[in-house]
């Protein structure tokens, strides 16, 4: 064996040992937790299920805890929840029917109604007696048995036994009772439920029956009227009312033993077993969505805060809300230096604005910053902000492109500056007067900027670092001034190329490094078809240059690349045709992903490419394409959604992040771009636990470092290479052992392009 000398050791420079970061292989999300859907208490605990997932409040201690498809859950979109103290378990049902079934420790999923094919499926209210749970639906009542976590009974009383659209159900001792825009049906407990037969209705025509609750030993039914909702008590057969809400709109109630809650549409009543007033507060009820309350606090769930909790005397005492952006929608990203920005705005499929307000978030350090148009001055009047542009080493100065109203320039925590044709060269739109377009910008090697000034006869600007603006004009495009443009990248050799996504086509540009001398400048546009450009697809561009200038093309239609960029005024033009990337297993050759709608690529540190399609989740390709290396969908991920907006990479910490149409999440990959100083190299986990089975991560090395592992005597017991600026050791010895408790050591040592041998040194301590 092997064995290094301690001088050696002495010699080399020091390695972070012990770093407590996350594991390769983890998801994180990125949520809001805004939209409240459901709420339900039990003892300390307060359960918010909202459409992006679920979190909890301790009243008694403040914390705060998230819930996904991350952690515990099978889905995020809630639509009710209740707790059941009979058989301790939260009850999750989601919006296409899907069920969770959550203990201390476990999640049982329930997917058969969400997988059967029924009509009018979808839930209005679920009511938890003992350990069963009723869902009302559009098509029935549907008995789940808790304990057992399964469906028991489907009840559909219609006549002749058909669906029915149930608002709520109730049972008391003898009877369940079920709310319907027909009326209040009921059946004895003891009867074959299955039965139609069984169901019985009122003589008494009330009809749009919203609501049941029980009070004390009575049940009262809630009735949506002309002229005012009314709360009416059930005595045998007839309906007494007993509380005409005039002038108040019923919104929700709850109970408890002997007192009844009612949220109207602008107050809170608390009235006693008899219905008579004890309190009443005002409170913000607009966006109510559930309201629960205990012996002393009132909790507040709507679709903007989303947790508020009150006193009896209408103080608001907490303002409950998990950290995240401030919608989950993100249309555009970027990573420098660990500090995330994104974007919530961007067109449509069809390129046509959406109008959304300006929402700008900044994350760094675990903690979300979001800047929006109707809280920012500098911001008010903006709109469909769809592109981030960080300027390289400096995550404080960052631009913005947005789909209406020009360019927005962050510098400094200062306000947001705004360009657009009254102050700068940009444009309006040719055909919309005050409608200022920028998709993306991007910096050049000089300090330039370039901004893609989009509906305009003069696609592309450009500000120098001494404040000089200019502008270029093309012709030959297929929409003459009316041509959409978005995305801009920049070759090696300073090319520039625009998508023009609406045609399918892509612009380069070749000014020849001359701002001021239009007469050397070369434009090509590529199209579709064979020596025309070859772009497949018909619709939509998405760009990216890899580690080895090759530009990789996403279209509608999978993916095309050009392998020679800059060579491109040079070549035949014959011979200036994208390519596909052709997969051969033996038997079939097949075009890579041919037929998937790519919506973004991303280039990591080993050169790989992160693929998001509309529908299909996310690729991960090996750098030359035809492997794929990876593919995370809903099915085998914690993803929220297979149709993904955007991607962005962290370089620094491998940290992948994902835009979903449901949200943003990330995944910690297995590799980061190459540290040419290997100054701060990181291990981790440290200590590898007994429990910890994945790989351990030596991270900020330069690419293709050789990283030997020892232990404490100096004896060889594994030898790794570095992918980017990341090795994976598996924790074993070469005999493929997992190696027992102990400090091992670490060596690595890599060479810079200039030939210059770097070194680092630290530990691993393994418990076993």
């Amino acid at each position: 064996m092997k064995r290094f000398h301690s001088l050696f050791i002495c010699l080399l420079l020091p390695l972070y040992a012990f770093s407590q970061l996350k594991p390769i292989g983890s998801w994180t999300e990125h949520l809001p937790f805004k939209k409240g859907r459901a709420l339900d208490l039990n003892g300390d605990l307060v359960y918010a299920g909202t459409t992006t997932g679920l979190f909890t409040f301790n009243s008694s201690d403040n914390s705060i805890s998230r819930y996904s498809t991350v952690n515990r859950l099978n889905e995020i979109n809630i639509n009710a929840l209740e707790y059941s103290t009979a058989a301790e378990a939260l009850v999750i049902v989601y919006n296409n029917l899907n069920i969770d079934v959550l203990r201390s420790s476990t999640t049982v999923n329930i997917p058969s109604i969400r997988d059967a094919s029924l009509q009018n499926k979808f839930l209005n209210s679920l009511y938890i007696k003992d350990e069963f749970a009723y869902l009302s639906t559009g098509f029935g009542i549907v008995k789940l048995n808790i304990e057992r976590s399964e469906i028991s009974e489907t009840y559909q009383f219609a006549p002749g036994g058909g669906a029915i659209n149930v608002n709520a159900t109730l049972l008391d001792d003898n009877f369940i009772y079920a709310a319907t825009d027909q009326g209040l049906f009921y059946a004895d407990l003891n009867s074959n439920l299955l039965d139609f037969n069984s169901w019985l209705s009122l003589p008494q025509q009330i009809n749009n029956i919203i609501d049941l609750f029980s009070l004390g030993n009575e049940t009262y039914v809630v009735a949506d009227r002309a002229t005012s909702d009314t709360i009416f008590r059930l005595d045998n057969t007839t309906l007494v009312p007993e509380l005409a809400l005039s002038g108040k709109n019923y919104l929700d109630n709850d109970t408890d033993e002997d007192r009844l809650l009612v949220a109207y549409a602008s107050d809170v009543s608390i009235y006693d077993a008899q219905l008579q007033s004890i309190s009443s507060f005002t409170a913000p009820l607009s966006n109510l969505q559930d309201i629960k309350f205990n012996s002393s606090k009132v909790y507040i769930l709507n679709n903007f805060d989303p947790l508020l909790e009150y006193n009896y005397q209408g103080d608001r005492t907490n303002f409950i809300k998990p950290k995240g952006p401030f919608e989950e929608n993100i249309f555009d990203m970027q990573v420098e230096d660990g500090v995330l920005w994104g974007v919530s705005g961007g067109y449509d499929p069809g390129l046509n604005n959406q109008f959304r307000g300006t929402r700008i978030y900044r994350f760094e350090n675990g903690e979300w910053l979001s800047y929006i148009d109707f809280s920012e001055p500098s911001l008010n009047g903006t709109f469909d902000v769809m592109s981030v542009n960080i300027r390289e080493g400096n995550p404080n100065e960052v631009y913005f492109g947005s789909w209406g109203t020009g360019l927005l320039e962050f510098k400094n925590n200062t306000p947001f500056t705004l360009y657009d044709e009254t102050n700068s060269i940009l444009k309006d739109r040719t055909l919309w007067a005050g409608w200022c377009g920028v998709g993306e910008t991007i910096f050049d090697e000089r300090g330039n900027l370039w901004i893609v000034n989009s509906y305009t006869s003069s696609l592309l600007s450009v500000r120098t670092p001494s404040n000089n603006w200019s502008q270029f004009a093309f012709g030959g495009l297929a929409s003459g001034e009316e041509t959409p443009a978005t995305e801009i990248r920049i070759s090696d050799a300073g090319l520039i190329w625009l998508a023009l996504p609406r045609d399918n086509h892509i612009l380069v540009f070749d000014y020849n490094q001359t701002l001021g001398n239009p007469t050397d400048d070369r434009t090509y546009i590529f199209k579709q078809g064979v020596g025309a450009g070859n772009l497949p697809g018909i619709r939509g561009i998405t760009m990216e240059f890899d580690l080895d200038n090759q530009l990789w093309v996403g279209t509608s239609d999978g993916i095309a690349v050009k392998f020679n960029p800059d060579n491109v005024f040079e070549e035949n033009i014959n011979q200036r045709d994208f390519e596909r990337i052709l997969i051969d297993d033996g038997e079939n050759v097949e075009i890579l992903l041919a037929g998937t709608e790519i919506s973004d690529i991303e280039i990591d540190g080993a050169n790989r490419k992160w693929v998001a399609t509309n529908g299909s989740g996310v690729f991960l390709l090996s750098p030359d394409g035809k492997e794929v290396l990876s593919q995370f969908t809903t099915d085998n991920s914690p993803l929220f959604s297979d149709n993904i907006i955007s991607i962005a990479i962290d370089d620094q910490s491998g940290e992948v992040y994902f835009s979903t149409a449901s949200g943003l999440i990330s995944y910690r990959s297995d590799v980061v771009s190459g540290n040419e100083s290997m100054s701060e190299v990181k291990v981790f986990p440290n200590p590898v636990r007994e429990t910890y089975n994945g790989p351990i991560a030596i991270d900020g090395l330069l690419d293709q470092t050789t990283v030997k592992i020892t232990d404490i005597n100096g004896r060889l017991i594994n030898e790794v290479e570095s992918t980017g600026g990341r090795a994976l050791w598996n924790g074993r010895n070469f005999e493929g052992d997992r190696v027992s408790t102990g400090v091992y050591l670490v060596f690595a040592s890599g060479t810079t392009e200039e030939d210059n041998l770097r070194t680092a040194i630290g530990k691993i301590l393994f418990i076993r």
